[in-house]
């Protein structure tokens, strides 16, 4: 996976905390420096092209299930038991791990720790973006 990854990570040079009046209340440069001091650089890439490259090996071996309503969850030391109840049928699988992948109010997670609080609108939102030739493009406030 290494070498896909490395084409689709962008490395965070600076950071800003802006608040609801658009006024910066933290920034630092000092992310740049990450890779200089330790070897790597923190970055991020775009979700869906993350998920397509880690989800491309599994897909192939047709271990993934998709539109698949789970209905109990069971582990014991040897693996984990799933059962799935589908419009037309009902179908127990047999994994050795499992990836909930199943969003914000996760059926996965709901079965596995059932008291769990659901979760709430906290009334953050985060934006990124990513700019090509930003030193050319920024000539008003600069980043």
């Amino acid at each position: 996976f290494k070498d896909q990854i490395e084409k689709i990570v962008n490395p965070f040079h600076k950071l800003q905390v802006i608040n609801g009046n658009c006024e910066v209340v933290a920034k630092t440069d000092e992310l740049r420096e990450f890779g200089k001091r330790f070897g790597y650089f923190m970055g991020g890439a775009l979700r869906g092209e993350l998920v397509d490259i880690l989800k491309e090996p599994l897909e192939k071996s047709g271990i993934i299930y998709y539109s698949h309503n789970m209905t109990n969850i069971k582990q014991d030391k040897d693996g984990v038991t799933i059962s799935f109840d589908n419009e037309k049928q009902q179908k127990t699988v047999r994994v050795d791990m499992v990836i909930g992948a199943d969003g914000i109010r996760s059926t996965v997670v709901k079965q596995i720790f059932p008291q769990t609080a659901p979760p709430i609108y906290i009334k953050k939102n985060i934006f990124y973006g990513m700019i090509d030739n930003i030193d050319e493009q920024t000539s008003i406030n600069p980043i």
